[in-house]
Protein backbone atom coordinates (compact mmCIF):
# COMPACT_ATOMS: atom_id res chain seq x y z
CA UNK A 1 0.00 0.00 0.00
CA UNK A 2 1.44 3.34 -1.03
CA UNK A 3 1.88 6.35 1.18
CA UNK A 4 -0.48 9.27 1.37
CA UNK A 5 -0.15 12.08 3.91
CA UNK A 6 -2.47 14.93 4.76
CA UNK A 7 -0.62 17.75 6.51
CA UNK A 8 -0.44 21.46 7.17
CA UNK A 9 2.86 23.26 7.29
CA UNK A 10 4.02 25.69 9.95
CA UNK A 11 1.19 25.27 12.44
CA UNK A 12 0.34 22.70 15.03
CA UNK A 13 2.06 21.47 18.20
CA UNK A 14 5.73 22.43 17.89
CA UNK A 15 6.93 19.09 19.29
CA UNK A 16 5.02 17.22 16.56
CA UNK A 17 6.36 19.15 13.55
CA UNK A 18 8.77 17.30 11.28
CA UNK A 19 12.07 18.89 10.09
CA UNK A 20 10.29 20.69 7.22
CA UNK A 21 7.58 22.07 9.51
CA UNK A 22 4.80 19.66 8.58
CA UNK A 23 2.13 18.67 11.07
CA UNK A 24 0.61 15.40 9.91
CA UNK A 25 -3.15 15.19 10.17
CA UNK A 26 -3.38 11.76 8.56
CA UNK A 27 -0.87 9.16 7.40
CA UNK A 28 -2.08 6.31 5.22
CA UNK A 29 0.88 4.11 6.16
CA UNK A 30 -0.17 4.19 9.81
CA UNK A 31 -3.93 4.02 9.29
CA UNK A 32 -3.90 1.54 6.36
CA UNK A 33 -6.77 3.40 4.67
CA UNK A 34 -7.61 6.67 2.99
CA UNK A 35 -9.09 9.45 5.14
CA UNK A 36 -12.66 10.59 4.64
CA UNK A 37 -13.21 14.27 3.91
CA UNK A 38 -15.01 14.50 7.25
CA UNK A 39 -11.95 13.22 9.15
CA UNK A 40 -9.70 15.77 7.45
CA UNK A 41 -12.16 18.61 8.09
CA UNK A 42 -12.56 17.59 11.75
CA UNK A 43 -8.77 17.61 12.20
CA UNK A 44 -8.54 21.10 10.71
CA UNK A 45 -11.37 22.37 12.91
CA UNK A 46 -9.65 21.03 16.04
CA UNK A 47 -6.44 22.72 14.94
CA UNK A 48 -8.27 26.06 14.55
CA UNK A 49 -9.73 25.62 18.04
CA UNK A 50 -6.22 25.06 19.41
CA UNK A 51 -5.22 28.47 18.03
CA UNK A 52 -8.47 30.06 19.17
CA UNK A 53 -9.08 31.80 15.85
CA UNK A 54 -8.47 31.03 12.19
CA UNK A 55 -6.91 34.49 11.70
CA UNK A 56 -4.33 33.81 14.42
CA UNK A 57 -3.58 30.45 12.83
CA UNK A 58 -3.15 32.07 9.39
CA UNK A 59 -0.78 34.70 10.82
CA UNK A 60 1.30 32.00 12.54
CA UNK A 61 1.55 30.02 9.31
CA UNK A 62 2.53 33.13 7.35
CA UNK A 63 5.30 33.91 9.87
CA UNK A 64 6.55 30.35 9.56
CA UNK A 65 6.73 30.59 5.76
CA UNK A 66 8.56 33.91 5.86
CA UNK A 67 11.09 32.65 8.42
CA UNK A 68 11.67 29.13 7.02
CA UNK A 69 11.36 29.49 3.25
CA UNK A 70 14.69 27.67 2.71
CA UNK A 71 13.67 24.42 4.44
CA UNK A 72 10.42 24.07 2.51
CA UNK A 73 10.94 21.79 -0.51
CA UNK A 74 9.95 23.02 -3.95
CA UNK A 75 6.59 21.63 -5.10
CA UNK A 76 6.50 18.76 -7.56
CA UNK A 77 6.13 20.27 -11.03
CA UNK A 78 3.02 18.23 -11.92
CA UNK A 79 1.32 18.79 -8.56
CA UNK A 80 -1.71 21.03 -8.30
CA UNK A 81 -3.17 22.56 -5.18
CA UNK A 82 -6.77 22.38 -6.22
CA UNK A 83 -8.69 19.24 -7.22
CA UNK A 84 -10.01 21.05 -10.28
CA UNK A 85 -6.50 21.93 -11.45
CA UNK A 86 -5.10 19.84 -14.25
CA UNK A 87 -1.62 18.46 -14.68
CA UNK A 88 0.09 18.74 -18.07
CA UNK A 89 -0.70 15.10 -18.82
CA UNK A 90 -4.40 15.59 -18.08
CA UNK A 91 -4.49 18.74 -20.21
CA UNK A 92 -2.94 16.85 -23.15
CA UNK A 93 -5.49 14.03 -22.79
CA UNK A 94 -8.31 16.59 -22.80
CA UNK A 95 -6.94 18.22 -25.97
CA UNK A 96 -6.62 14.83 -27.66
CA UNK A 97 -10.18 13.94 -26.66
CA UNK A 98 -11.50 17.19 -28.19
CA UNK A 99 -9.53 16.49 -31.38
CA UNK A 100 -10.95 12.96 -31.68
CA UNK A 101 -14.51 14.17 -31.08
CA UNK A 102 -14.13 16.95 -33.65
CA UNK A 103 -12.63 14.52 -36.17
CA UNK A 104 -15.52 12.07 -35.85
CA UNK A 105 -18.09 14.84 -36.03
CA UNK A 106 -16.64 15.82 -39.42
CA UNK A 107 -16.88 12.20 -40.66
CA UNK A 108 -20.58 11.92 -39.92
CA UNK A 109 -21.61 15.20 -41.54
Amino acid sequence: MGGFDVYVRGIGPQEELDPTGRYLLFTRKEERRMPTPREILDSLIFLVFAYGDSQLMAEEQKRFYEKNIKIIPKPYKLMHGCPTGMSKGSAKKEQKKKYVIKRYQNIFR
